[in-house]
């Protein structure tokens, strides 16, 4: 209005009839478009502010890139009327578009041929609408219908032959793995680089539809902003467009779509290659609750600028809110995949479910709920030195044509210690003993040992994964991508000398549950539990020869009443409690009723008797000592 000098209506107007396009790949969609479009249109407010109110508006550019062809290519000919030209162009327009209910705007129409069609498109769509009036003058139903969907066809592949100043979407989201066949083959010839995810598909095929400086403004997932599989991409668009504004907006940011946590981001990448200067500016959004508090960070947060050119040193040129210039982990260490049997029901179990730890199986480390020295060794597999049952089933799966070595995943680093990390949530860690481990965890093994020290200090405290958050935010993180943090290795050896003078702890274990526990109460997080298995004879991997073997009856049965040449179970447990802490250890019930009827089945609460020995003490229920027989059959 202001630069062209027109009127309200007249602005309107032509905006529509010359500034504003749309695709849209439902043509249901495309109806809704075009009518909120009008809407906007009869709203808008004229010079006095009232409404310019329900008018006929010119043609709007909105079409279905979806929409299918009908009928035969032999009906589509006879519209060229014995024009040669104008026959190939419909030909080629129908061959194009078999494929528009699956691929929408991601056809191309200008690599049809090099000159397009032999026909330009817009003289194509005008003589499309010049025939098509010509049929229904002469009443013909069958040849109109097909001629309206050449109309429509020929309209959207006019636009999708286009090239635009601004291309303004937020993209379809569908993983690789969902692509049906004919879209997977069509994406690996087409857009090799982003075919893992229709959302970045969608971002080149948005910057081919900009013209050289358009603009592309994007709403897509960020994963595809850090994830080692897309660094080619990254490194492409890096490399070849301008990045001039992004936006986290993280979850929560849709006001309309409930149920989906979609964590996005909005990108707006400028064509034309990025000056050496060229800064991207980046705002964080992501700590707003809902679409309302992200808009006002967005409008009132400062900006933060990087040079685009640094994002091209990041590991994998991973998008990342901080760049360092620290040396990466991976410099120092080497990140590892754990093993997968792809039967863990044949191949994994736990110690405990066997006598002993040999005929072929062989200890396994797994994840940790909690940061620790030694934790997750519970595990054993079924090995049989990599050619038993388990090297049987992968020459099977070989034959069927599966090629993964995920089976030997890690093998190389048995005998080596390490850190292992959990891979998914917190990152939790534990220290590696140089065993098996399986695909939940990956080792982190340093190539110097002498570093191990400081790399457990890193890996275990809370810098370690912030900083591989920073580069990775999904919920299960690679194992290559642990060991591309930022690691100051000064730093780290100061921060070990200081909290490990010594050394780091030797492996062990006062967990039951862990073949490092030594087997004996004392010390145990459950005495009486670790009581009651050494009376009923069952020994730990590691469990070495002591007073209490005395005291393991000898078939494994224990009766809980006394029979004939044993005393009750109770008096036999309380025997093997004082050979374990002392005599001087008291088994006086705590003050309270003189009988307890309830017993915790299960549970450690369920003894009555108090053990006071050195500074170990097992939980009471308070009941007297004639009911530890209910207790110990509980």
């Amino acid at each position: 209005m202001h630069d062209e000098g027109l009127s309200a209506k007249e602005a309107v107007d032509a905006v529509l009839r010359e500034n504003l396009f749309g695709l849209e790949i439902d043509p249901r969609c495309t109806q809704i478009a075009a009518f909120a479009l009008a809407m906007a249109a009869w709203k808008f407010p004229d010079e006095n502010g009232e409404p310019l109110g329900y008018r006929p508006l010119p043609p709007l550019n909105i079409a279905c890139s979806g929409q299918g062809v009908v009928g035969t290519k032999d009906d589509w000919a006879r519209f060229a009327g014995g024009d040669g030209k104008f026959r190939e162009g419909m030909e080629r327009l129908y061959d194009l578009f078999q494929r528009a209910p699956d691929l929408g705007s991601l056809l191309d129409p200008r690599t049809v041929t090099e000159d397009l069609f032999s026909l330009g498109f817009e003289t194509l769509k005008g003589t499309v609408e010049r025939t098509l009036k010509k049929i229904e003058a002469r009443e013909d139903p069958d040849r109109a219908a097909i001629g309206v969907a050449a109309q429509g066809v020929a309209f959207a592949a006019s636009l999708m032959a286009r090239e635009f100043d601004l291309i303004a979407t937020n993209v379809p989201y569908l993983k690789g793995e969902r692509h049906e066949d004919s879209l997977k083959l069509f994406l690996e010839q087409e857009f090799p680089v982003s075919k893992g995810d229709l959302a970045t598909v969608f971002v080149e095929r948005g910057l081919e539809l900009c013209k050289s400086a358009g603009t592309l403004a994007v709403v897509a997932p960020q994963a595809w902003l850090f994830l080692t599989r897309r660094a080619t991409l990254r490194r492409k668009l890096l490399s070849n467009f301008t990045w001039q504004l992004l936006a986290r907006l993280g979850p929560g940011a849709f006001g309309a779509i409930s149920g989906e946590v979609v964590n996005v981001v909005l990108l707006l990448l400028k064509n034309t290659p990025a000056k050496p200067e060229q800064f991207l500016h980046e705002v964080d959004a992501s700590e707003g609750t809902n679409p309302l508090e992200k808009s006002q960070i967005l409008m009132n947060a400062p900006l933060k600028l990087e040079r685009q050119a640094m994002f091209l040193t990041t590991p994998d040129c991973r998008v990342v809110s901080t760049i360092s210039t620290l040396h990466l982990l991976g410099e120092y260490c080497e990140g590892l995949h754990g093993q997968s049997t792809f039967d863990s029901g044949c191949f994994e179990f736990k110690f405990w479910e066997l006598d002993c730890v040999s005929n072929g199986w062989v200890r396994q480390q797994s994840t940790t709920n909690n940061t620790c020295y030694y934790s997750g060794c519970s595990g054993i597999l079924r090995w049989e030195n990599g050619s038993g049952l388990l090297a049987n089933l992968m020459e099977a799966k070989k034959a069927e044509g599966y090629t993964s070595g995920a089976w030997r995943a890690g093998v190389s680093s048995w005998g080596k210690l390490g850190v292992l990390i959990s891979q998914i949530d917190n990152l939790c860690a534990s220290i590696y003993t140089g065993v098996s481990f399986d695909s939940n965890v990956a080792a982190v093994i340093p190539q110097d040992g002498r570093h191990l020290p400081a790399v457990w200090a890193f890996c275990s405290s809370p810098d370690f994964a912030e900083a591989v958050r920073t580069l990775d935010k999904k919920l299960n993180v690679t194992n290559s991508t642990l060991v591309k943090v930022p690691f100051d290795l000064d730093r780290w050896q100061q921060v070990a000398a200081e909290e490990y003078p010594n050394g780091l702890p030797e492996p062990h274990s006062d967990d039951p549950t862990q073949w490092l526990f030594e087997g004996h109460p004392v010390g145990s997080t459950d005495p009486l539990h670790v009581a009651v298995a050494r009376l009923l004879g069952y020994r730990w991997p590691d469990q070495e020869p002591d007073d209490l073997d005395a005291l393991a009856d000898k078939d494994g049965i224990v009766s809980i009443p006394a029979t004939r040449g044993e005393p009750p179970a109770a008096d036999r447990l309380r025997e093997v409690l004082r050979a374990a802490f002392g005599s001087s250890i008291s088994f006086s019930p705590k003050p309270g009723p003189s009988r307890a009827r309830r017993s915790t089945i299960g549970s450690s609460t369920a003894s009555s008797s108090s053990i006071a020995g050195g500074s170990t003490s097992a939980p009471s229920s308070g009941t007297s000592g004639t009911d530890a027989r209910t207790a110990l059959l509980a």
